[in-house]
């Protein structure tokens, strides 16, 4: 399921008990989710955010591999997307209080710039500014005049794609074998360099 918020439409967070009932519900500022949670930024009470971040943090608690489901949702109109989290994941948040509302951002240690497996910014024709770093940090440093290139043809072949779920900015996830990013490499030097 691919999600992108339409014009006039909303998105919360809604957190259920566990017998599936409503708790609580913030508005969602942006939020990036494929698999599992990457990135989540909401405004609402100071309970209300602790809450969810208390709902996403227990995940680092566990000892087993696999995904863990969280109580928390994804709404907007029709489409719901309940929120998944690593084992042994350790998310970051941060929050600030503004005018008696609380905004708070978490965030995988993925979105960082330790390890560059999702990037902000860009669009579909111009490279995200984190996207050199993030193929420095898996040893395929580029020359900066290749980059262009490199972006359009890597979405082509699925080396960098968008979240399924993608609300209030742009995020790419990158893809961190190092070998499918070399041998596009060596199709830039064959086929552009030397024509």
């Amino acid at each position: 399921m691919t999600f992108r918020l339409m014009p006039g439409t909303t998105a919360e967070i809604i957190l259920r008990d566990s017998k599936q009932r409503e708790r609580l519900r913030v508005p969602v500022v942006c939020i990036a989710n494929d698999s599992y949670l990457w990135y989540l930024e909401v405004v609402g009470s100071e309970q209300a955010t602790k809450a969810i971040w208390s709902n996403v943090q227990i995940s680092h608690n566990y000892r087993t591999d696999g995904m863990l489901t969280t109580q928390s949702f994804f709404v907007s109109g029709a489409t719901q997307v309940q929120l998944k989290i690593p084992s042994k994941t350790k998310y970051l948040m941060v929050s600030k209080v503004q005018e008696n509302q609380t905004r708070m951002v978490i965030m995988h240690p993925g979105v960082t710039k330790i390890s560059y497996q999702m990037i902000v910014g860009g669009d579909e024709e111009t490279p995200s500014p984190w996207f050199s770093s993030a193929l420095t940090k898996i040893n395929v440093p580029i020359k900066q005049e290749w980059l262009n290139w490199f972006w359009r043809e890597a979405q082509k072949r699925n080396l960098i794609s968008q979240p399924d779920c993608l609300v209030g900015f742009r995020m790419w996830h990158v893809d961190q074998r190092p070998m499918e990013w070399q041998a596009l490499a060596t199709r830039y030097v064959k086929e552009v360099l030397n024509g």
